[in-house]
């Protein structure tokens, strides 16, 4: 039997929309992944010796297409959590050594910025079952928004410990701090703070979204302290299973 077709007039529900932007996100992805492999070929001379010009150009190309990158992985991410497609895969974590790879990968963003970039422990930390995709995209993100926030010379730290049976993260930095009028509206989609913009207009307002339902989703809680032009804490636990 063929399939029933859809009436004329039939109007998507919210699942097939999510579903139909991921779909389209992700064929996005492709080619610009293509850009970046022919940029970086270029900037290395594969393809012949860049005169300066060429080069500055090749590598505005190079940024531009990694913030398209960035943009579309967060929209990828958004349209799987809108259509609920978000599989949770348990396995044992080493929480030193993830939050290690995570303040290692940031190091070269911290260093370009003369930044203080440090990871904390304020116990041994246990090994959990959690699911460690999930969670270094957690990292990633507050880190990330961390050091871009925060203005040259300053400071990012990660720190992790127990709190009442469950285990306690902490992305501090020095930066910038969230508007009082409008920390009601962090964790929602597409929302940055007027500081944010006039700092970088590059950000997708997709991060915090994406991160509060990460978080929820392996079992946990995600809230934050901060003061304008002071500086910034979020901090999320996860429970200890």
């Amino acid at each position: 039997m063929g399939q029933t077709k859809k009436p004329a007039n039939h109007r998507l529900t919210e699942e097939e929309m999510s579903k139909s932007m991921f779909f389209a996100y992700h064929q996005l992805r492709t080619p610009l992944i293509s850009m970046k492999w022919m940029a970086e070929m270029l900037l290395k001379g594969e393809a012949g010796k860049l005169n300066p010009a060429q080069e500055d150009l090749i590598r505005d190309l190079y940024t531009s297409v990694n913030h398209a990158n960035e943009l579309v992985g967060h929209l990828l991410s958004a349209a799987r959590i809108e259509s609920e497609e978000l599989l949770i895969r348990l396995e044992p974590v080493d929480l030193e050594k993830i939050c290690n790879e995570a303040v290692k990968d940031l190091q070269p963003l911290a260093n370009k910025k003369s930044q203080t970039l440090s990871f904390k422990k304020i116990v041994n930390l246990p090994i959990i079952n959690t699911d460690p995709k999930y969670l270094r995209e957690v990292l990633d993100n507050l880190l990330s928004n961390a050091a871009k926030y925060t203005p040259n010379k300053g400071a990012v730290e990660l720190s992790v410990s127990l709190y009442k049976g469950e285990i306690l993260f902490a992305v501090k930095d020095s930066g910038i701090g969230i508007p009082k009028a409008q920390q009601s509206r962090v964790f929602g989609k597409f929302f940055r703070g007027d500081n944010a913009v006039k700092m970088s207009n590059d950000g997708t307002g997709l991060g915090l979204y994406i991160v509060k339902n990460l978080v929820e989703l392996l079992g946990g809680k995600i809230w934050f302290e901060s003061e304008e032009e002071r500086g910034t804490t979020f901090y999320f636990t996860l429970p200890v299973r």
